[in-house]
């Protein structure tokens, strides 16, 4: 049975991945971990370079003492560091899943498919004001074409108050800084890479770039779901990446 390691997206607990890893249970063993946790997992290791992120550290740690390649599954900004982490530590990983996610966070005058560098240093700010009000935005983007948060969404908002605008802000300036669109093709793995069609957080042609640059990579683009299909339709999302990974045995 396949091991999977799935990590969530910015600002999003790893228990809102806890129905996805639920659905999997039958074809893998599945543990979660939040985005905005990996730098507490970290540790100044001198065998990596300076250019290892935080967040990369800390996958890193994990899979040190895995003594089994496994499946890594990354949503939104934890498919990032899935893919920085997958660079340095290519044995450990068997494949790759990419949900909602993306190469570069953040668009440049050649790359149109990310979010302008004002609007994320907006929200950094606006996160020492009222992390709650942020929060609420962000999440209702990710909830489109749905006009209601899920409940699970609506808990985060409501504990915003809980969490740490620092921890928030830091992950902002990784997606600020973080750029793998010219490593892609250093992967060489099996990658299926999934984007819902109505994604406003990550638009679906980031997803396309992203597996455009994986060679061998397969793409299946959902139609009526957004950003938060890992949360609102994990069984659905569950069939696509059960299919992948019965083809990895």
């Amino acid at each position: 049975m396949n091991k999977c390691l799935l990590v969530s997206g910015w600002a999003c607990p790893d228990e809102l991945l806890h129905p996805l890893a639920e659905n999997l249970a039958g074809v893998c063993e599945c543990s979660t971990y939040a985005f905005d946790a990996l730098p507490d997992m970290s540790s100044p290791d001198k065998e990596y370079t300076a250019e290892v992120s935080e967040y990369a550290r800390g996958l890193l740690k994990l899979l040190k003492d895995i003594t089994e390649p496994v499946v890594l599954i990354g949503w939104s900004a934890g498919g990032l560091a899935v893919i920085e982490s997958v660079l340095t530590c290519k044995d450990k990983v068997k494949a790759l899943v990419l949900i909602n996610s993306t190469a570069r966070f953040c668009a440049s005058p050649d790359y149109t498919h990310g979010w302008p560098l004002s609007v994320v240093r907006a929200m950094s700010i606006g996160l020492k004001k009222d992390p709650a009000a942020v929060l609420a935005r962000f999440f209702l983007d990710a909830a489109y074409p749905d006009s209601e948060l899920s409940s699970a969404l609506q808990r985060v908002i409501d504990d915003a108050r809980n969490i740490s605008a620092a921890v928030l802000q830091q992950g902002l300036r990784y997606l600020q800084r973080v750029d793998m669109l010219e490593r892609l093709d250093m992967i060489g793995l099996p990658v299926l890479v999934i984007h819902a069609e109505e994604d406003r957080i990550i638009p679906v042609e980031a997803g396309r770039c992203l597996a455009e640059g994986i060679a061998g990579a397969s793409m299946t683009r959902i139609s009526g779901r957004g950003h938060d299909m890992p949360v609102r339709h994990h069984e659905e999302l569950s069939i696509y990446i059960k299919d992948f990974l019965s083809k990895l045995d």
